[in-house]
């Protein structure tokens, strides 16, 4: 745990944990770490808590690949944080239609988003 700390901390801090937050994750599932390593800095670039990576890093691999894949563009749609979030737990198809939906309400073509293959 300490050595995660030691080898970590600069890169983390820089992406914008608090030492809490770094100790939390210190004490994560190897898997969780390296996912949270990996997509740190662009999700909190993108105005995602650290709470919310956490629980992403705890997810399918299918819904973080819909996540990093899409979140900038659904946000840049008027898309909250939340709604993506929810919406990346379902199922295709049920997704596509209920963007469809929501892309008539906001005016916008949600066509264009990247799949989970």
């Amino acid at each position: 745990m300490h050595n995660f700390i030691l080898n970590n901390f600069y890169h983390l801090h820089d992406a914008g944990l608090d030492l809490v937050h770094i100790e939390n994750l210190a004490g994560r599932d190897v898997r969780e770490q390296n996912f949270v390593m990996k997509h740190v800095k662009y999700l909190r670039d993108e105005g995602i808590s650290v709470i919310l990576i956490f629980s992403l890093s705890t997810q399918k691999r299918k819904i973080q690949d819909f996540i990093i894949k899409n979140i900038k563009h659904l946000r840049e749609e008027g898309l909250d944080t939340e709604y993506i979030f929810t919406f990346a737990r379902l199922e295709e198809k049920a997704r596509n239609f209920l963007l469809a939906e929501r892309g008539k309400e906001l005016g916008k073509d949600f066509s264009k988003l990247k799949s989970n293959h």
